[in-house]
């Protein structure tokens, strides 16, 4: 087991990413160019939300990278992606990649830029020598600037199919934690990750499941959570909670 004191995104800046996170989507056709200024911006974004032992860095690409889907087909338009990658020796490094990059994913959309998360529909010998030795390539983002859709609809599994118990019985904050956890992406939607509250607790769990769509969904749920706390990182092992946020006594 081992503890991540890190609260990495100040509470001043919650409500504008839940806003954000409510109107992303995963854009696959970049209809116009990032600007000097937006790079510059991304540039700055890409060292204020990597957590410690994760790296993001900015590659610039062309359409070849890109690998299309017979269901959604491929990228295109994108110049510019971001490459996650994490200190191989970092423990739960999948996991704080997948966080820092959502985290990165929200700030850029505040700036109307728009993304797309990828970890195998893509040529990884393309963008593996932009990450240094001691790391490994987690996936990449990504970004350009689109119009989005006049109406978004997303496939997302019902709360009670993800929570454990009356979600409508929790605490407020763990609520909207969980609210915010429906919404994120994952790999071909699947949302691999069960939830569940109590008073002093909310816990996230993705035992046996995919590290990085579980740290994009502690992710959404660090935007609800205000008071103290920490996520304590569990080691994932069977019927164990990968996750868990535990909320510090305030005391008089």
């Amino acid at each position: 087991m081992s503890a991540n004191p890190e609260n990495r995104i100040p509470d001043a800046r919650k409500d504008a990413l839940i806003e954000a996170a409510q109107r992303r989507y995963s854009c696959r056709r970049m209809t116009a160019a990032l600007t000097g200024e937006d790079q510059a911006a991304l540039g700055y974004l890409a060292g204020k939300c990597a957590l410690t032992g994760v790296r993001i860095g900015l590659l610039p690409v062309d359409d070849s990278l890109f690998v299309g889907l017979p269901t959604v087909g491929k990228i295109t338009g994108c110049r510019l992606a971001a490459v996650l990658s994490a200190k191989i020796a970092q423990p739960h490094c999948r996991l704080l990649a997948g966080f820092s990059g959502e985290y990165f994913t929200l700030e850029a959309e505040t700036l109307g830029i728009r993304s797309c998360w990828l970890t195998g529909t893509y040529h990884r010998k393309q963008v593996q020598a932009a990450v240094p030795s001691d790391e490994l390539l987690i996936g990449i983002i990504a970004l350009g600037r689109a119009e989005a859709p006049a109406a978004l609809q997303r496939r997302r599994k019902p709360l009670a199919k993800i929570c454990e118990g009356d979600v409508m019985a929790w605490p407020e904050e763990f609520r909207r934690a969980a609210e915010l956890v429906q919404i994120a992406p994952s790999a071909i939607n699947l949302q691999p990750w069960r939830m569940s509250a109590a008073r002093e607790a909310f816990v996230l769990d993705g035992s046996g499941r995919s590290p990085i769509d579980v740290g994009i969904a502690m992710c959404h749920a660090e935007l609800a959570l205000r008071r103290p706390h920490v996520w304590r990182l569990m080691d994932d092992r069977p019927g164990e909670p990968m996750t868990r946020a535990e909320f510090a006594r305030i005391r008089a």
